[in-house]
């Protein structure tokens, strides 16, 4: 796999995106997104507005959803997943 990095890394515009989550998981995206730098606002009762200006943002917001609304069951397979590929590497 090639990665073309003259690619822009910044977007024309944000991306404005509203998460509809459950009130916990809602603050705990909010506050890991705040943890990032990543914009974002989270009004009782109220989506979580956030504004991706970066691929990296997009790719941060990614992976803090997948972590925190991920079932068990596929944090583990993808654990396992992860200790296959480093056993066979």
């Amino acid at each position: 796999m090639e990665f073309d990095f003259s690619a822009p890394t910044e977007f024309d515009h944000p991306l404005i995106m509203e998460l509809e989550l459950d009130s916990v998981t809602r603050w705990d995206v909010y506050l890991r997104l705040k943890e990032h730098s990543i914009p974002c606002t989270c009004k009782h009762g109220q989506p979580v507005r956030v504004q991706i200006h970066t691929v990296g943002a997009a790719l941060r917001l990614w992976s803090i959803l997948q972590t925190l609304t991920a079932s068990r069951e596929v944090m583990v397979e993808r654990l396992q997943r992860c200790w296959k590929k480093s056993l066979v590497q």
